[in-house]
């Protein structure tokens, strides 16, 4: 079964998770704003796909809108978190984009969008094919909601190129907070990314420490 197939095949309406608990509408996924970089536009050879686990992920973490919205900082978006532009919608939107989307066609958009997530994640990895085909998944959808650049920095990302794989979990559940405080989609979804990047595998009880680990913001990225 392709992508597509599989992301057609899931029941539209089912339970959603949004990415803030306080509003109606999702947060911009972090990858549409990411600052363009020196060598972006280089090739990369041929993109790693994400497997279906993944974007289900994705998609029950996005929540699906079949009209144009405006998401929790007023920019114009759509569909699963796709942004149209960093403005509020003003009429000049494409005119697919005016007369709404099905499901399928959100679906197709999501696919072409998580490209810029894979291809963040290759080039920011030291060797991305050390990771399995669901920690890959888990990493992508990561990155579509925290961003690239804050990654790309991020603690997260060291102990990955160190395949200290252990603290995974710990890392990644620093990155629940939006807009200055903790937010339950976040939790949700950090907890499902886990599920994935450690699916058929025991996920390791935290370590212990002297002093806890300090939250992230994911529209500040670690500080």
């Amino acid at each position: 079964m392709s992508v597509l197939t599989y992301l057609r095949s899931l029941a539209v309406g089912g339970a959603v998770i949004l990415m803030t608990a306080c509003s109606s509408a999702p947060l911009t996924p972090g990858i549409f704003l990411d600052r363009p970089r020196p060598g972006d536009t280089a090739p990369v050879g041929p993109l790693r796909d994400i497997n279906s686990e993944g974007y289900g992920l994705t998609r029950l973490s996005e929540a699906f809108k079949p009209r144009l919205y405006l998401d929790s900082v007023n920019y114009c978006s759509i569909a699963y978190g796709h942004l149209v532009w960093r403005h509020p919608c003003n009429g000049k939107e494409p005119e697919s984009f005016r007369k709404g989307l099905t499901e399928p066609e959100g679906a197709t958009l999501l696919v072409a969008d998580m490209t810029l997530a894979r291809k963040s994640l290759i080039q920011t990895l030291h060797d991305n094919s050390a990771l399995n085909d669901n920690q890959f998944a888990a990493l992508c959808d990561f990155v579509y909601n925290v961003g690239g650049d804050h990654f790309r920095t991020s603690t997260l990302r060291q102990v990955i190129d160190q395949a200290r794989y252990a603290e995974v979990p710990e890392q990644m559940r620093r990155w629940i907070w939006a807009g200055g405080k903790q937010q339950g989609g976040l939790v949700t979804r950090r907890n499902r990314e886990i599920a994935l990047f450690f699916k058929g595998q025991a996920i390791t009880a935290p370590r212990p420490r002297d002093h806890q680990l300090t939250p992230i913001d994911i529209t500040q990225g670690e500080q």
